[in-house]
């Protein structure tokens, strides 16, 4: 399976028919992330008025301090957590199904929604490992994103395979191998590497090595072009 998702790196979402439908998924999330902003600021303006703060120092010690400063906490959170979890549910499966099956945006955001309401602790937790692992990995000037963002793109694929039953009449073959500048990046392999060695340490055992005829480690001949196992 890592292996197949590595060679899905080929098939970009440039080069993907389903490019329309991801483009007016990014146009839904980036309207979703204005109504917020939006509603953002008629919090603000509700509470404080039209102007901005004339200094950060005193407009932190009203907030913190003061009624109506936390009346601003509580209600900027209850709002931000709502666009948020409606951005997680119409999301949580929308992407790689539309990428894996070239679907159409409606019948994908209904995939996420009804994963969601099938699941809703599942996602609720999903949710949660992204928002603390996008946070840690911003905390040492962003260089933790590095690894944090494959590790996460890796893992929202499991999600998708977990969460909806394979249809492979309906998904988009890989066609061609990966191209040998990506297989033989430093950072590409240490990247297969790790997520390979995940396999046998979430089942508990430890990583088989195959054996060739000379007694050697066994070397696939498509594995090393860069093709699936």
């Amino acid at each position: 399976q890592i292996r197949v998702a590595q060679a899905k790196l080929d098939a970009t979402v440039i080069r993907s028919p389903a490019l329309p439908s991801i483009l007016g998924f990014g146009l839904l999330l980036l309207a979703i992330f204005a109504a917020w902003l939006f509603a953002a600021e008629l919090i603000y303006v509700w509470l404080y008025g039209p102007n901005p703060p004339a200094a950060a120092t005193p407009f932190l010690h009203d907030v913190l301090g003061t009624g109506r400063g936390w009346t601003l906490i509580v209600a900027g959170v209850a709002v931000g957590f709502c666009f948020a979890a409606l951005a997680l549910a119409i999301s949580v499966v929308s992407f790689p199904l539309m990428l894996d099956r070239d679907l159409g945006l409606v019948p994908a955001l209904e995939a996420s929604l009804s994963v969601t309401r099938a699941n809703p602790v599942a996602v609720a937790l999903w949710g949660l490992i992204v928002a603390a692992a996008l946070v840690l990995g911003s905390i040492p000037l962003f260089f933790g994103l590095a690894v944090v963002l494959p590790v996460l793109g890796h893992a929202t694929w499991r999600f998708y395979r977990r969460a909806i039953e394979r249809d492979p009449a309906h998904e988009l073959p890989i066609e061609e191998p990966l191209h040998p500048d990506v297989t033989r990046n430093p950072a590409m392999q240490l990247l297969w590497t790790f997520l390979d060695a995940l396999v046998p340490l979430r089942e508990g055992k430890e990583p088989l090595e195959r054996k060739g005829s000379n007694g050697g480690p066994e070397v696939d001949a498509t594995d090393a072009r860069g093709g699936t196992l």
